[in-house]
C-alpha cells in the first residue's frame, strides 16, 4: 500500500517494532513525530482460529490499538482510515449485507473487530471505516498462496463449497485507497467531515471458496504453472474441522461506496487475473 499512496503525498509507515498500537504512548509519539493529515491503520490480529484461544492478544490489536490511534488522531486533528471485516455479521442473510444491517459476530475475531469499530466512533476522530471480506495477497498465509502451493504439490485438493463471499486482493484495496485519497483535494478535514463514516468495500460478483479455488487453478493452467492436482473436490464446511464458526454468506453491499466516492470496483475474477499474471515472478513455472 505504501507504494501506491506515495503518489498522493508523503508517507511514513511503521511496523510493530517501531510502533506497537496497543501502547498509546508509542502511538502518540509516532503521530507527534509525523504530524499526519490522515492516519491509515492497516494493523490487525487476523488469525481467526487462534483468536478463540488468545482473545486478550486479539483484543489488544483489534480494539485497544484502533482506540489509541483514534484518540491520538482526534487530538492532532488527523483523520483516520481503518479496516474492518465481514465477520461482524453472522452470515445468515441471503442478500448482501449493507452498512445498516445489524452486526452479529459469531467468533472472537468478529467480536473484536466490531468492538474496534465502536471504539473508533467513541473516540471522536474524523474517520472512514472500511469493512472488507475475503482479502487475499501473495502472503504465504493467504488463501491464494495456500491454494497455489497445494495445486503444485497435491494430486487431490478439497475446498469448502457452502460458504460464499467476494474475494478482493490487497493490491486492489491499495489502489482504491490511492484513488480515495486523491479525492480529498488536499483538504482531508472537509472530505472526512462530509463523507466520513462506515463503508463496505469489495469486488463485484460472488463465489464460494471452492469456486475461488477453481478460478485460481484455471489461471494457473493458463499461466503454465507447474501443477500436480488432478482432482479439485467440493466439500461442506462440516467436513473441515474447525472450532470457529464462520459466516455462511458474507457478501457485502458496496452501493454506498460507489455512490458517495464514485469509485467502481472490479469483478473479482478480473482482480484475481491481474494478480496471477504477476504472481511469483521469480519462478514462472
Amino acid at each position: 500500500m505504501e507504494r501506491q499512496l506515495a503518489s498522493v503525498g508523503s508517507v511514513a509507515s511503521f511496523d510493530r517494532v517501531a510502533c506497537d498500537i496497543s501502547d498509546r504512548a508509542q502511538v502518540k509519539r509516532a503521530i507527534d513525530q509525523t504530524t499526519p493529515d490522515i492516519v491509515i491503520n492497516a494493523a490487525a490480529y487476523t488469525q481467526v482460529d487462534k483468536a478463540e484461544t488468545e482473545p486478550d492478544i486479539c483484543h489488544l490489536s483489534n480494539v485497544v490499538g484502533p482506540m489509541n490511534i483514534a484518540i491520538e488522531a482526534a487530538q492532532s486533528n488527523a483523520a483516520l482510515i481503518h479496516f474492518s471485516t465481514d465477520y461482524v455479521f453472522d452470515g445468515r442473510q441471503s442478500t448482501p449485507y449493507s452498512e445498516t444491517d445489524k452486526p452479529n459476530p459469531q467468533n472472537e475475531y468478529g467480536r473484536s473487530k466490531l468492538a474496534g469499530e465502536l471504539a473508533i466512533g467513541e473516540a471522536g476522530a474524523s474517520h472512514i471505516i472500511l469493512r472488507i471480506g475475503w482479502l487475499y495477497s501473495d502472503d504465504p498465509a493467504s488463501f491464494l498462496s495456500r491454494m497455489v502451493d497445494q495445486f503444485k504439490n497435491k494430486q487431490e485438493v478439497s475446498v469448502v463449497d457452502d460458504q460464499r463471499g467476494v474475494p478482493i486482493s490487497a493490491n486492489l484495496v491499495a489502489e482504491m485507497m490511492q484513488r480515495l485519497l486523491q479525492k480529498c483535494d488536499n483538504n482531508p478535514a472537509t472530505f472526512f467531515g462530509t463523507k466520513g463514516g462506515l463503508y463496505h468495500l469489495g469486488c463485484h460478483g460472488e463465489a464460494s471458496w471452492f469456486e475461488f479455488a477453481a478460478e485460481i487453478l484455471r489461471l494457473m493452467k493458463i499461466g503454465k504453472f507447474q501443477i500436480k492436482t488432478k482432482s479439485l473436490k467440493a466439500i461442506p464446511s462440516d467436513a473441515y474441522p474447525s472450532a470457529v464458526k464462520r459466516p455462511q454468506h458474507s457478501k457485502l453491499n458496496v452501493d454506498k461506496w460507489r455512490g458517495v466516492f464514485e469509485l467502481e470496483p472490479m469483478q473479482w475474477q478480473d482482480d484475481l487475473s491481474r494478480i496471477m499474471k504477476n504472481y511469483n515472478p521469480a519462478t514462472p513455472d
